[in-house]
């Protein structure tokens, strides 16, 4: 690279090398003088779908989540942590998921999701399943590179830029200059600055207007003022060192302007008398701290969205995964019922419910709280519960009566009885009865004692006792 063609082959023959060529590939990363190309990185998506075709036929629901957010969302982090991927590669890693995670290995099924690829990327106390949002993971990955230009880590590569394009007082900004890695970076700095605030130091990487460092960006905190300034792309550095700061306007100013001109003056003043002025910026985050977190990043990017508390419970219960995983999809009412397969326009050949012989829709609600003989069930559980609730309430109501720290365990293994029993009446042909579902229950129960937390074991393994 730069090096004359005559003196290229002296050293080769000096240092016994290959001569080279881009593109090619570094610890299985594609290098380039321009952003790699989507062929190049299907070596990516081409190792995911390898993967998932192996295994995915041997495993539960709850298993293909488990190898999405440990592995498989994990062989993309290297990538991302170097480059913004181009954004059909990860659709393309998306879709690989998502059909694994509900449809196997076979990539011909076309059976719809049962829930949808947003709501599974949510965190788990925010009604999802935690899988990583491999768009936001990107961009708060590439953040960090943000992290170390303005804090200016005496790394070579930060140092190069900020000699390169930014030695003269200039800060990034609108202009997108540099390497298309470089601008990659550029275009998150919106991002990055809304969760981080400058603890100045020699004012050399804030803007003095557009930034946040003193308690408000100031062209918010003085609008009126903002709207004479001349250029309102000066770093703090450069208006401290101005003499009169009434330079640096456009005059006259109007009465409100001048007010706050008075004020902007103090702070500079008080700036001015910091005994931090010799020393480099700091940039610190919205989590109270200066170290850079991705995955704080990501959970302030992702936002939050308020949920029922019931999604919390299911993953603070010591239930099995599968049984966490059925809990999750039956508050989302993805469980597959008659009605959701109706909805789906599945054509069957009844949609009454299929547990009471009763003739009535089997909807949600009906098969695990309505149905008499679900509610013979419940009623063995929690003789006290109130009737004609919603899916939620019933739940609720349950929490409230049955008063034990494992009440969220007898809940899910009740419902996850009911559908077992539902389930063996359809498939297997055995005739739903109450005895049945107990026998379900209770076997569930006696598996649920090794998986107890030690604090609750003793109390859970006496109430145990008890119902047997």
């Amino acid at each position: 690279m730069n090096i004359a063609e005559d003196r290229v082959e002296i050293y080769t023959n000096t240092l016994q090398c290959a001569r080279g060529q881009f593109p090619f590939t570094y610890l299985g990363m594609p290098l380039e003088i321009y952003k790699p190309s989507v062929e190049q990185c299907l070596p990516l998506v081409n190792r995911i779908a390898k993967r998932l075709a192996g295994i995915s036929i041997f495993m539960t629901q709850a298993g293909k989540l488990l190898l999405v957010k440990s592995v498989m969302t994990s062989l993309s982090v290297f990538f991302m942590c170097c480059l913004d991927i181009h954004g059909t590669i990860k659709k393309q890693i998306i879709k690989y998921l998502r059909h694994y995670l509900w449809r196997g290995p076979d990539m011909e099924d076309k059976r719809p999701a049962l829930v949808s690829w947003t709501t599974v990327c949510r965190p788990k106390d925010q009604g999802g399943l935690g899988v990583l949002d491999i768009f936001t993971h990107n961009k708060t990955l590439l953040m960090k590179n943000l992290h170390k230009f303005f804090n200016r880590h005496d790394i070579p590569w930060v140092n190069l830029i900020w000699e390169t394009y930014y030695n003269d007082g200039k800060l990034p900004g609108d202009n997108m200059i540099g390497s298309f890695w470089w601008k990659s970076n550029l275009a998150l700095i919106d991002q990055y600055k809304a969760i981080a605030r400058c603890n100045v130091g020699d004012g050399v990487s804030a803007f003095f207007w557009d930034d946040l460092w003193s308690q408000a960006i100031l062209k918010h905190q003085f609008p009126h003022l903002f709207s004479f300034v001349k250029n309102p792309q000066l770093n703090i550095q450069q208006v401290l060192q101005t003499e009169y700061l009434q330079d640096l306007f456009f005059l006259p100013l109007t009465t409100e302007a001048y007010e706050e001109f008075l004020q902007m003056e103090d702070i500079c003043l008080a700036m001015r008398q910091s005994e931090h002025l010799n020393s480099l910026d700091t940039w610190s985050y919205i989590w109270g701290t200066e170290h850079y977190s991705s995955i704080k990043a990501y959970k302030v990017l992702i936002g939050h969205k308020q949920t029922p508390p019931h999604f919390n419970w299911i993953w603070q219960s010591s239930c099995q995964p599968k049984h966490k995983v059925f809990f999750w999809q039956l508050l989302h009412d993805r469980v597959n019922t008659r009605n959701l397969l109706r909805r789906k326009n599945f054509v069957l050949e009844d949609y009454n419910c299929a547990v009471g012989g009763c003739q009535q829709e089997e909807t949600l609600h009906h098969l695990f709280w309505g149905c008499p003989f679900v509610q013979q069930c419940w009623d063995f559980i929690c003789p006290t519960r109130a009737p004609n609730l919603s899916v939620l309430e019933a739940f609720q109501d349950l929490k409230d009566k049955i008063r034990y720290p494992f009440y969220m365990e007898i809940i899910i293994l009740g419902a996850w009885a009911i559908w077992i029993t539902r389930n063996n009446n359809l498939f297997e042909n055995i005739e739903p009865s109450f005895q049945g579902w107990k026998f379900i229950f209770l076997e569930e129960l006696k598996l649920l004692k090794y998986r107890m937390r030690k604090k609750h074991e003793r109390q859970f393994t006496d109430w145990l006792d008890n119902l047997l």
